[in-house]
C-alpha cells in the first residue's frame, strides 16, 4: 500500500490539507473516484447527487395531498404508488418529515419501480418514512394499561416516542401472553388476530405506535438506476431489496436509513453493478444491516461513506449477523463507517474473491452470545475473503480482528484495539 501526499498546502501556514490514498496492490477494483484523507477523515470526490435519474417530477404529501390532484408541488398526490404509476414518472418528491403508512405507500404488497427513478424530499430537510405500518387502527382497553387492536400478520411494533441514544425508535419487546404484556411496559404480544400493547410510559397507543405488517417493503427487480435521498425505509420482511441478474446499473442511498427488517436483512443487494451508501443508517434488522452478494456474473462494487450500523441480528437463532457484509466475490470500500452492538461480527466479508478496503472504520461491542467465539469480533473474514484496514479501531469484542476458514486481514497501519487477533493478520 502506498499513501501519497496531495499537493494541497496553505501558502500562508504551509499546512498539509489532504493526503491522497492509493489503493493497495492486489485490490481488484479501480474506481473512477479519488480518496483523500483530511484531519483523520476520508472522503471521495464523487458527485453523489449527479447519479439521480432526471425527468418528469411528481410530488406526494400523505396529509394534504389527494390522488385526484395532478401531482405538482402545490397540488401533490396523496400516495407514493400513484406517483410511481404515472406513465412518465422519473423523479418522486416526498414531503419532508412525512410518515407514509401502507395506504399512502405501496398499498398491500411490495412495489417494484417500473423504470429508473429518484426519490427525494421537498419542503424541508427532515427525512421522510416509507413504512409497512398499518393505518386506521382503533385501540381498545384490554386491562390495566394494556390495549388491543384487531390486526393479523403483525411482525413488529415500534414506538416513535421511545428512542435509542442514536435517535432510532425502539421496538417493543415481544412477550408470550397478555399477562406478561400487562406486567412489562414497552412490550407487545399477538394471538394472530389481535395485537396487545403496553407502551413504555403506559399511555394510550397513539400515532407514534406503529404496528408493522409482515410484507416486503420496496423490492427493485430488473436492471434500473435507483437514487434515494433523505428517505427512511421501515419494516417489512426486508425494508429494501434490489434483486436482479447480471445488472449494469447503480443504486444510491444518500442520507437514508433502513430499519426494522422483520425476517431478513435490512438492505439486500443482488447483482446491481454499483452501490453507493452515503451517510446512511442500518439499524434494528432481523439479520444483517447490509448484505451484498451476486446472483449471476455481476460483481457488485460498493462504496460506503460515513455509514452507521447498530443492533442488527434480532434473530436469536444464530450469531452470524453483521452491520455490513460482502459475499461471493463482491468488492467494497468503507470510509469512516461505524458498526456496534450487532449480533455477530461487526464488519464482515466472506468467500473467494471478496475484498474490502476499510479506512477510519470503527467496530464496537459485538453482541455475539458466545463470549470467546471467532465471530465475537470487530473485523472478520472467512472462506478466503481479503480485508484491508487503515486507521481503524475495534473495542468491546473478544477479537479485534478474526480470520475463519482461510482469508486474510491486511493491516495498513494506524490500527488500535483492546482485544485479541485470530488467524492471519498481515502487517504491510
Amino acid at each position: 500500500m502506498k499513501l501519497g501526499l496531495g499537493l494541497g498546502f496553505s501558502s500562508s501556514a504551509h499546512t498539509l490539507l489532504s493526503e491522497i490514498f492509493t489503493l493497495p496492490l492486489g485490490f481488484d477494483w479501480s474506481p473512477s473516484f479519488a480518496i483523500t484523507k483530511q484531519s483523520g477523515h476520508y472522503k471521495t470526490d464523487l458527485d453523489v447527487p449527479s447519479f439521480a435519474p432526471t425527468g418528469q417530477a411528481y410530488y406526494v404529501d400523505p396529509v394534504s395531498g389527494s390522488d385526484g390532484n395532478v401531482g405538482t408541488e402545490i397540488a401533490p398526490f396523496k400516495s407514493v404508488r400513484t406517483a410511481m404509476n404515472a406513465s412518465n414518472a422519473v423523479e418522486i418528491y416526498l414531503k419532508a418529515g412525512a410518515v407514509f403508512l401502507r395506504d399512502t405507500w405501496t398499498g398491500y404488497g411490495a412495489y417494484n419501480p417500473p423504470r429508473d427513478m429518484s426519490f427525494k424530499t421537498y419542503g424541508g430537510t427532515d427525512r421522510c418514512y416509507l413504512t409497512t405500518a398499518q393505518h386506521a387502527l382503533s385501540w381498545s382497553l384490554q386491562t390495566g394499561t394494556t390495549y388491543r387492536v384487531s390486526r393479523t400478520n403483525t411482525k413488529n411494533v415500534i414506538d416513535r416516542a421511545d428512542t435509542h441514544s442514536d435517535g432510532a425508535a425502539k421496538l417493543l419487546a415481544y412477550k408470550a401472553s397478555i399477562e406478561e404484556v400487562d406486567l412489562n411496559p414497552g412490550s407487545w404480544w399477538t394471538n394472530g388476530t389481535l395485537v396487545y400493547v403496553h407502551t413504555f410510559d403506559s399511555r394510550v397507543p397513539d400515532s407514534d405506535i406503529m404496528v408493522m405488517v409482515d410484507v416486503p417493503n420496496l423490492v427493485v427487480t430488473g436492471d434500473k438506476d435507483m437514487y434515494f435521498e433523505n428517505i427512511e425505509f421501515w419494516g417489512g420482511d426486508y425494508p429494501l431489496g434490489y434483486n436482479v441478474s447480471n445488472g449494469t446499473k447503480h443504486c444510491v442511498l444518500n442520507n437514508c436509513a433502513v430499519r426494522y427488517g422483520a425476517v431478513a436483512d435490512g438492505l439486500t443487494i443482488r447483482d446491481v453493478d454499483r452501490l453507493s451508501l452515503i451517510k446512511s443508517d442500518f439499524t434494528d434488522n432481523f439479520e444483517d444491516g447490509v448484505n451484498i452478494r451476486t446472483n449471476g456474473s455481476t460483481i457488485v462494487k460498493t462504496l460506503e461513506v460515513d455509514c452507521y450500523y447498530a443492533r442488527n441480528g434480532l434473530n436469536d437463532a444464530d450469531n452470524i449477523n453483521n452491520g455490513s457484509t460482502y459475499h461471493t466475490g463482491c468488492l467494497g470500500i468503507r470510509l469512516n463507517c461505524h458498526s456496534e452492538d450487532n449480533k455477530g461480527p461487526l464488519l464482515a466479508d466472506s468467500d473467494v474473491g471478496t475484498q474490502s478496503i476499510n479506512l477510519n472504520c470503527t467496530a464496537t461491542n459485538s453482541a455475539h452470545a458466545l463470549s470467546t467465539d471467532v465471530g465475537n469480533a470487530g473485523f472478520f473474514v472467512q472462506n478466503s475473503a481479503e480485508m484491508w484496514l487503515k486507521d481503524c479501531s475495534a473495542s468491546g469484542s473478544y477479537y479485534d480482528r478474526s480470520v475463519n476458514s482461510a482469508g486474510v486481514i491486511y493491516d495498513l497501519g494506524g490500527f488500535s484495539g483492546d482485544g485479541l487477533d485470530n488467524g492471519s493478520v498481515t502487517l504491510l
